[in-house]
């Protein structure tokens, strides 16, 4: 991968992904202290390694693709369970948070998220589910692998069918929120000198 095109220098690169990795490695250390490691499993905690990797490498596909994610699908989701649930960690809001704020930072002057975006953004979904299904313990039930998330279980009435629902309704939402960024950062940018 290249990283001709990169909006950002090298050292400002550097120094957001050691911010993004320490969000990082923070919650993965408050989710420990509590669960097992494989909570870090989760889909949008692998989107903040690949905005971290891209910064680091330089590549904007993988900085686009985990900042699409988190937000049309990370954030919302985390919010919902969160809600749902009552329960929530300090750490949550800065894994989820900063990783995105990041991102759209890095395509401010750009005006635009690189071609595959959208693709590489529903890959972080699609690859999570079966990866977390083979991986994990059932009772953490991590990207929603081993059952329906319990408020939907009603509607479904198998898991493949919730999983098809999910990734189709994913799917959706990273394309409105890819599409809504690209408009908006081709606005910023076209205001720029």
């Amino acid at each position: 991968m290249s990283t001709a095109g990169f909006p950002l220098s090298h050292r400002l690169r550097r120094g957001l992904a050691a911010a993004v990795l320490a969000a990082w490695a923070l919650h993965a250390w408050a989710m420990t202290t509590e669960f097992s490691f494989a909570i870090m499993l989760w889909s949008c905690h692998v989107a903040t390694l690949a905005i971290a990797a891209g910064l680091l490498g330089g590549w904007l596909l993988p900085v686009a693709a985990g900042t699409v994610f988190h937000i049309g699908a990370g954030i919302p989701s985390w919010l919902v369970e969160t809600l749902v649930s009552g329960r929530w960690f300090p750490t949550s809001v800065a894994v989820h948070t900063l990783p995105a704020a990041v991102g759209v930072l890095c395509f401010r002057r750009r005006g635009r998220l690189p071609r595959g975006t959208l693709t590489a953004a529903w890959s972080l979904d699609l690859g999570m589910v079966p990866v977390s299904r083979w991986t994990t313990a059932p009772e953490w039930n991590v990207n929603l692998a081993h059952e329906t998330w319990k408020p939907l279980e009603p509607f479904f009435p198998s898991l493949f069918a919730f999983h098809v629902a999910a990734a189709l309704a994913t799917l959706a939402s990273l394309g409105a929120v890819s599409g809504l960024l690209n408009r908006l950062l081709a606005r910023r940018a076209a205001r720029l000198p």
